[in-house]
């Protein structure tokens, strides 16, 4: 797997995979990390605690490019995963990404990835799904702009599909398959503003509660909180920035300190 290049050296589709897998011993976090490029990890320790960067190496994610990531938290675990900067979707044929969260009982797992961009005629499908079992925790977010609005191409993408599995205590807690045309209908959805976040919260956490969500939001956002089906809430907003949403995602991780 990794870039490939044909004969007279024209780029062709990228596949890859990436892992962490998190564990104590002796009261101090271990880790497995794995990945094939353009994927890679940038893994520190502190205790019990992991806090680990996820970066797709070059510019962004090219037509026909497939990646997948997995991660799985062990007992006694705290990791947080972060994206290091946004993430361009190319256009051309459809590419994907497929993220796979696993969190154990008396672990926590705090997933802040960086924005998705699709640009002009991008065809796109991003999953995610997380299972958490009953007294872990994960509180894990999304966010899409509606393309680089600086340069004109505000909802010029083809496709964009986003698929959301989440199951907690063996429940499914939300399930979710949303397909987003380019065009009117797009720009209808973003209503003019930068960024639409999503903030799902499972399990052992105060995030899971509605009410934790009441007070932070900054100005400007607007959105809401509410029950999923199994032990969690849902949290939508629409931010007129990029810089507003990560606002709001600096305010949640320090809430969750």
């Amino acid at each position: 797997m990794g870039d490939r290049r044909d004969a007279v050296g024209a780029r062709r589709v990228t596949a890859s995979r990436a892992r962490l897998d998190v564990h104590t011993c002796g009261g101090d976090a271990r880790w497995r990390a794995a990945c094939e490029a353009p994927q890679r990890w940038v893994v520190r320790r502190d205790g019990a605690r992991v806090d680990a960067v996820h970066q797709l190496l070059g510019d962004g994610i090219f037509a026909g490019d497939a990646h997948r990531l997995r991660l799985t938290a062990a007992p006694g675990t705290h990791v947080t995963v972060r994206g290091l900067a946004a993430t361009p979707l190319r256009p051309g044929a459809r590419s994907a990404m497929a993220t796979s969260i696993t969190v154990a009982a008396g672990a926590f797992v705090l997933s802040l990835p960086g924005a998705l961009i699709p640009q002009r005629g991008s065809d796109h499908a991003s999953s995610l799904r997380a299972d958490v079992a009953d007294g872990g925790a994960a509180v894990v977010a999304t966010v899409v702009a509606p393309g680089r609005t600086a340069m004109g191409e505000r909802c010029a993408f083809a496709r964009l599909r986003l698929r959301t599995w989440l199951r907690h205590a063996g429940r499914v807690a939300f399930a979710e398959d949303a397909t987003l045309a380019g065009g009117p209908a797009a720009r209808s959805l973003f209503d003019g503003f930068d960024v639409a976040l999503t903030v799902f919260a499972l399990g052992a956490t105060p995030a899971a509660d509605v009410d934790w969500w009441r007070e932070l939001a900054p100005g400007g956002v607007t959105g809401g909180a509410t029950r999923l089906r199994s032990g969690g809430t849902a949290f939508r907003a629409l931010c007129p920035t990029l810089g507003r949403a990560q606002e709001l995602l600096a305010r949640l991780e320090d809430r969750l300190a």
